[in-house]
């Protein structure tokens, strides 16, 4: 896997005996700016093959393929490559059943693939992989606990796109709350006092293709308002040919409550 700090995006091995939809996930996922790559193969035996002859940095997988299924084929790979992030796409998903099977996504629906390429980014950056950050100003977090990693479009209200585990352990929220849209990161958790500068300071550094960073006060589910310091940048992606699509980065604790 890539190491935490590399700047590289990500390369995504994808095992799919059906070629229309393997082609319908590629495209999806190509257009995320932390993919580098996807490398699609038709069956268990052939992604084995793959991560024999190189390294990857996730792998996606049907349950259902010819020769074995994607169970076992995550059984394979847990005893050779143990911390490589894992995820399974079916449209049998209440087929697995076990309590250690790995994330299930389901295919069909109005946000099928939404919800497979945000789940997978949010795996990747729990298991040490940082996403694709330019020089100067790396907006790859530490590997710690209460580091929050976010992806968010570049819209009105910031909507999350993925918002890392760490959330729960820095702020005591949920990824989830913000990924539906129930809460917002800008309304919900920065001060009342600093939203505007910071939303200000946040706009006039992606306008001038430049990272940001900055502290501010956050306020977490509790109540208590303790002290961030925000670090990120704006990435391409979609069909956007105005600027950047989306914006990238983590929030850490200063310390101390105000």
């Amino acid at each position: 896997m890539t190491s935490p700090g590399a700047t590289e995006p990500l390369r995504v091995l994808h095992a799919e005996d059906d070629d229309a939809l393997a082609e319908v996930v590629t495209l999806a996922l190509e257009r995320e700016a932390w993919v580098d790559s996807v490398v699609r193969v038709p069956d268990a035996e052939a992604a084995l093959a793959a991560l024999d002859r190189e390294p990857y940095d996730c792998l996606l997988s049907d349950l259902e393929m010819p020769g074995l299924s994607g169970l076992e084929l995550y059984e394979r790979v847990r005893e050779t490559h143990p911390s490589l992030p894992f995820v399974l796409f079916t449209g049998r998903p209440r087929a697995v059943r076990r309590g250690d099977a790995p994330p299930t996504y389901e295919k069909g629906g109005a946000d099928a693939l939404g919800s497979l390429t945000r789940g997978l980014y949010r795996l990747c950056v729990a298991a040490g992989a940082a996403v694709a950050a330019p020089t100067p100003g790396d907006t790859s977090a530490p590997a710690r606990p209460d580091a929050m990693f976010y992806r968010c479009r570049r819209a009105p209200g910031w909507p999350a796109e993925v918002v890392g585990p760490g959330v729960t352990v820095l702020l005591g929220y949920e990824p989830e709350a913000f990924e539906r849209g129930e809460l917002t990161y800008a309304e919900d958790v920065v001060h009342p006092e600093d939203r505007q500068w910071t939303h200000d300071a946040m706009e006039a550094s992606l306008s001038a293709g430049d990272p940001f960073e900055f502290t501010y006060r956050a306020r977490r589910a509790d109540g208590d308002v303790i002290r961030v310091w925000e670090r990120g940048r704006g990435v391409p992606g979609g069909d956007a040919a105005d600027g950047d699509a989306f914006v990238e980065g983590f929030v850490l604790p200063l310390g101390g409550d105000e």
